[in-house]
């Protein structure tokens, strides 16, 4: 935008040595709004960047925290497992109850631990040492277990169709699982009961593209824009898995790839599909 703003302020300075008022003005008149928008945006950011930080800030401290809620439901977990196998006393619709709440304990405890996993990657000292070249499909699996618990309450299939060769350009691994992510918390939200997301990958001569595509709901590719602005969100409803949204995922997405040069927008999606992010990598 700051661009188109210096390309106005030069054009309007070709047009006052060449004498021409008119022309001149209307270009001030666009370079003057190409500031106020790039005011407002900055202004956005920034607000944006104050509740990251805030986030952050407090994200160790809730690591922690989740590494003791999982040693705790691990502990509940194999307590109970032992009473049953140890109580030859219990009556069976008691025995079949209680290995019924094992279960379900079990079910959490597995639930910490990919969330604690994706967490440690994200704050742990090696998780920003070294960037490498990252599979694509590992890191969409990765992404894909933090949310299947949304999905398997939905009904919705998540299909990995990334071919194995294809990989990210040197990365951190958190932040490919990251953009996954992100982009499948979105797709979830949107697919409806019963619905269908995929993710595909092919290698061109100018690099990697990546989609993601989902049922349910529509974007409109006119307009498709806005949902990378921070804080446009069209959640509504309070998901427990999910959250609501705070309208960040897709511009905190769009921020990391682009720092590896690569974009990501939304196309025409496939038949049979609703909506279609496409992720480009160059080279």
């Amino acid at each position: 935008m700051l661009g188109e703003a210096a390309g106005h302020a030069s054009a309007a300075r070709r047009f006052i040595a060449a004498g021409d008022s008119s022309r001149a003005t209307r270009e001030i008149d666009r370079v003057l709004v190409q500031i106020r928008e790039s005011s407002e945006e900055l202004t956005d950011e920034r607000a944006m960047l104050r509740v990251l930080a805030s986030v952050g800030t407090q994200l160790s401290s809730f690591v922690h925290e989740l590494n003791g809620l999982l040693g705790m439901a691990e502990a509940i977990e194999t307590a109970l497992r032992r009473r049953i196998d140890e109580a030859p006393e219990l009556r069976r619709d008691t025995r079949v109850r209680l290995r019924e709440v094992a279960k379900s304990i079990g079910d959490l405890r597995r639930h910490l631990e990919r969330h604690a996993s994706y967490l440690i990657d994200v704050v742990s000292a090696d998780a920003r040492r070294r960037r490498s070249r990252q599979s694509l499909t590992s890191r969409f699996d990765a992404a894909a277990r933090l949310v299947q618990t949304a999905a398997d309450r939905r009904g919705i299939q998540i299909v990995d169709s990334i071919p194995e060769e294809l990989k990210s350009p040197p990365m951190f691994p958190a932040e490919v699982t990251t953009v996954f992510a992100n982009l499948l918390t979105n797709a979830i939200k949107a697919a409806g009961e019963r619905g269908r997301v995929r993710a595909t990958g092919q290698s061109t001569p100018k690099g990697t593209i990546i989609r993601v595509e989902n049922t349910g709901k529509a974007v409109n590719l006119n307009t498709s824009e806005r949902w990378f602005r921070p804080f446009e969100t069209s959640t509504t409803k309070i998901d427990t898995a999910l959250g609501q949204g705070m309208g960040l995922g897709l511009t905190i997405t769009r921020s990391i790839l682009e720092e590896y040069g690569a974009t990501i927008r939304f196309v025409k999606p496939s038949p049979g599909f609703a909506t279609a992010l496409e992720i480009a990598f160059n080279g």
